[in-house]
């Protein structure tokens, strides 16, 4: 079943300016007092189940995601410039003014013209325990904002687990090293429209720094609903309609992807309450530029090899433990960005436009003696199932098929998880993420994501900037241990290393 048939371009809705004295931008929908607070809420559009269900999971310290950020500068950056800066980000970007309300029994996508920010500064800090803390604190959504920030600076470059940039000219010019971490709300913010925002800080850090006008008029991408999406899966279901039996065979092929991981056959699970650990590790730019032609050689993309890796190091580490089997069935999510599905610029498109797709992969447990062989007919199935819209297709079946899921008792009381593993892999972000300037510059960046109390008991996430490409495993700490965690990175790198010989 095709996907492009299905999509045409929506209804453009006229835009309304309401002018305040605190740069508020109004795109759509009617405006409304906040009862209690000095508040003016729009109501745009009613919230789809994927942004509801998110916004739940947060209660529940689930789902969350967000960056820390390296930023390195001539002179030391005083918080009152980052904190103004952040002001500035917030009126300029309609992803930050979201919030969540519910009215009449229906969940809806406002937008807040509040002016506060969350804004915390620590002398020194810790990297690591930052992004573990953020992973794992519940949020609410229905007041703004739904996002914070944490200043962590300190003389002499002290903040923990900051690495200093590989960029020798960089760290000369810009000798003064700090740390920002943003954590994001999930259902306004995620990695494909995450460096937008990020490299709009950076001008804005710049231009606070140097004194300059801001003009906050000048905004960051629109919130988009669902409405094109919608359109198509509406055809979708149509021809699933016409076609009970294709409705039926994929209604089974998902089932088939319903299991217990493989991992758990050969590691217990350690138990206690779920949360999120995270190990962190970095491709080098060497290792990076060898592996990114090697798989341009054989004919693959890098988001192929990279799945390949991981599943040989996945089977390769059961089968050490002990567990033999020719072969091996996983069972991996994807996260698809569907705004390529979208008739507009998706660069401009902001808020929860993701789908997961769930795929099976037979994996020899001797994979490794044929990698590139492997690795190309998994390319093929990848590039099939980006083609075919299969996110949306796969998304349509579960509504026909499967009764709704009431996302407060999935979180509080999570099922077992049914798939070996989650992969988010961003690409570089380099070209829409300079983080070039000339009084600061965006070094480095360290992103994660929690992975408790969801479908995967981790979470694969890589990407590449300015060169660098940090890779993480996040993971539930009620199915993995640490140290397993850090075997089966070890695993992935060392597998990267071998094929690219």
């Amino acid at each position: 079943m095709s996907l492009a048939s299905t999509l045409v371009r929506p209804t453009e809705n006229p835009a309304s300016n309401i002018s305040t004295g605190q740069a508020w931008v109004a795109r759509r929908g009617v405006a409304e007092v906040a009862e209690g607070r000095s508040e003016r809420v729009k109501w745009l559009w009613e919230a789809d189940a994927g942004e509801v269900a998110i916004a739940v999971g947060h209660t529940q310290g689930s789902r969350m995601t967000g960056g820390i950020y390296t930023l390195n500068t001539v002179e030391p950056l005083r918080p009152e410039h980052v904190e103004k800066a952040l002001v500035h980000l917030q009126r300029q970007s309609q992803a930050l003014r979201g919030v969540i309300k519910e009215k009449d029994g229906k969940y809806w996508i406002c937008e807040s013209d509040q002016d506060e920010i969350k804004f915390e500064v620590l002398e020194g800090g810790d990297v690591k325990e930052e992004m573990q803390s953020f992973t794992n604190t519940p949020v609410g959504y229905d007041q703004a904002p739904l996002w914070r920030a944490v200043f962590m600076s300190g003389a002499d470059n002290s903040v923990s687990g900051a690495r200093s940039s590989h960029l020798k000219e960089v760290r000369e010019r810009f000798p003064h090293q700090s740390c920002l971490a943003i954590p994001v709300h999930h259902a306004f913010i995620g990695g494909p429209t995450m460096p937008l925002i990020i490299q709009r800080l950076v001008e804005l850090l710049n231009a606070v720094i140097a004194g300059r006008p801001i003009d906050d008029s000048r905004q960051i991408g629109e919130l988009v609903p669902s409405t094109e999406i919608d359109a198509a899966k509406r055809r979708i279901r149509e021809e699933f309609e016409r076609d009970p039996a294709r409705l039926e065979a994929m209604k089974e092929e998902m089932l088939a992807c319903d299991s217990e991981p493989v991992l758990l056959k050969a590691f217990p699970r350690p138990g206690g309450a779920p949360s999120s650990g995270h190990v962190f590790r970095d491709v080098s730019p060497a290792l990076l530029q060898k592996f990114t032609a090697k798989c341009k050689s054989e004919g693959v993309t890098f988001n192929s090899g990279l799945q390949a890796a991981i599943n040989t190091a996945l089977v390769e580490t059961v089968a050490e433990a002990g567990l033999q089997q020719d072969a091996f069935s996983l069972s991996i999510n994807l996260a698809t960005d569907v705004r390529r599905y979208m008739s507009r610029n998706p660069l401009q498109v902001l808020g929860l436009h993701v789908r997961p797709t769930v795929h099976r992969v037979v994996t020899p447990a001797r994979v490794r003696d044929h990698f590139w062989h492997y690795c190309r007919a998994l390319h093929g199935a990848l590039a099939g199932l980006i083609r075919s819209g299969l996110a949306l297709q796969q998304e349509v079946v579960r509504e026909m098929t499967q009764p709704p899921v009431d996302p407060h008792r999935y979180y509080m009381t999570p099922p077992p998880v049914l798939r070996d593993y989650g992969l988010a892999s961003l690409g570089d972000l380099t070209p829409l993420l300079r983080g070039e300037g000339d009084h600061l510059q965006l070094t480095d960046i360290l992103m994660a994501s929690s992975a408790h109390r969801f479908l995967y008991m981790m979470l694969h996430q890589i990407y590449t900037f300015r060169g660098h490409s940090p890779y993480s495993v996040s993971y539930d700490t009620s199915y993995m241990t640490h140290d397993t965690a850090n075997l089966i990175a070890d695993k992935v790198l060392a597998t990267i290393t071998d094929v690219s010989k």
